[in-house]
């Protein structure tokens, strides 16, 4: 069947799909779990495309017997019925994790691709006995709900069966985390839209071909000759799909590209980290490839820096006071940018060559330990001190003449 939706609209949907499905393959393809998804977009892109006019026109005409337009939507069933089977090998990943308590990623990738295969094979068969009873009515030039006959209940059986299997597989697992104690309450509800819509694909696998079978016994013509039902059941289901994938996608690729908070926080922290680990080199560490840790890694440096500079910060010097309380209304900017100037000074003074020294003076975000629990609060009090870092190291290597003498700039 040809999809009843207009080109305008599944178009873009179709080309996100395939956009999501290659960035995926690309950047999320490690895990059984991320190539099974992979996998399954695949396959929904195929089947998206033997659905719509303009690619069965092209195939027709270039493919000669081999692109029947009739013959590429029953195909299309086939490419469900490996989606479901991807399912279904994800799903069994889950139960598997549900019995012995090992994570999926944890898993024997052999042995779970020894299973997929059979899964997959079970699909193909499934498929091609779609097609091997869908032959009387792409001889007739006619849908298989429009020929119907004893063709089409065998078709439909075939065709339902590895989605009741998946469905009532899915509603088995879901049910057991809806009933584990430390589900929490947004997890309990995501697992009881997944069995709403597993316990729908059940019922309907089971309805469908009763039906069919229904109208065959007693004679009855179909009530959707057109397959219209079917047709917007895999495009809804399928554009849900790729609507869900889209937002961890989107969240990789921002994350390879610096663009997320990670990322942002990376590169505020960056010439502060700069400056603070080139006074003190041996602060530095391996250089971390994952970004949240090389966040924690930056913190950590910066935070350990800054208790070796300590030695050198003295009294905060009255032309500094002056000047932020002649820019700055706010007390708790006045606090954060003062302290920015301690810092600017005090590393000021170590590059110098000055004499440390230790005058009692004590910045509050020193006292913290990034190594514990208050990591968040360090970061955001470093990335705070990171945005004022430029302003402060101007203010100090254009206007002070001396380590503690200043000549503020005209207010």
């Amino acid at each position: 069947m040809t999809s009843p939706v207009t080109g305008w609209i599944a178009w873009p949907i179709i080309i996100l799909l395939l956009v999501v499905t290659l960035t995926r393959f690309r950047l999320l393809n490690r895990t059984p779990t991320d190539q099974l998804i992979n996998q399954a977009l695949s396959f929904a892109a195929a089947g998206m495309l033997l659905r719509e006019q303009i690619v069965e026109d092209v195939l027709a005409r270039y493919l000669g017997p081999f692109g029947d337009v009739d013959l590429l939507r029953q195909i299309s069933f086939g490419f469900i019925v490996l989606i479901v089977q991807a399912i279904y090998g994800m799903a069994q990943l889950w139960a598997a994790g549900q019995r012995t308590g090992v994570e999926a990623a944890q898993v024997d990738e052999v042995a779970v691709w020894r299973r997929q295969w059979i899964y997959y094979g079970i699909g193909l068969a499934s498929g091609l006995t779609v097609l091997v009873a869908g032959s009387p009515a792409r001889n007739a030039g006619l849908l298989i709900d429009q020929y119907l006959g004893w063709p089409a209940v065998i078709a439909w059986l075939a065709f339902y069966a590895p989605i009741l299997m998946c469905g009532a597989l899915i509603v088995r697992v879901f049910s057991k985390e809806i009933c584990a104690k430390d589900t929490t309450r947004r997890e309990r509800l995501l697992y009881v839209l997944n069995v709403a819509l597993a316990g729908a694909l059940v019922i309907d696998s089971v309805v469908a071909p009763l039906t069919t079978l229904y109208e065959v016994v007693t004679a009855t013509p179909t009530r959707d000759p057109q397959m219209t039902v079917k047709a917007l059941t895999f495009f809804l289901a399928t554009t849900g799909a790729t609507a869900v994938v889209t937002v961890p996608t989107v969240a990789v690729v921002m994350s390879r590209l610096g663009w997320d908070r990670t990322g942002r926080s990376i590169r505020r922290l960056h010439l502060l980290w700069q400056d603070l680990t080139d006074a003190f080199p041996d602060v530095r560490t391996a250089r971390a490839e994952n970004p949240a840790r090389q966040l924690h890694r930056m913190i950590i440096e910066i935070h350990d820096a800054l208790l070796r500079l300590r030695r050198f910060v003295a009294p905060a010097a009255q032309d500094d006071i002056d000047y932020v309380a002649a820019t700055h209304t706010d007390e708790d900017r006045r606090k954060q940018l003062l302290a920015g100037l301690q810092i600017a000074r005090a590393l000021e003074a170590k590059l110098s060559d000055l004499a440390p020294h230790d005058g009692g003076v004590r910045l509050q975000f020193l006292n913290l330990r990034p190594r514990e629990q208050h990591l968040t609060a360090t970061s955001d009090q470093l990335i705070a001190l990171a945005d004022d870092w430029p302003t402060v190291r101007h203010y100090v290597e254009t206007y002070v003449q001396g380590p503690s003498a200043t000549t503020g700039p005209a207010s």
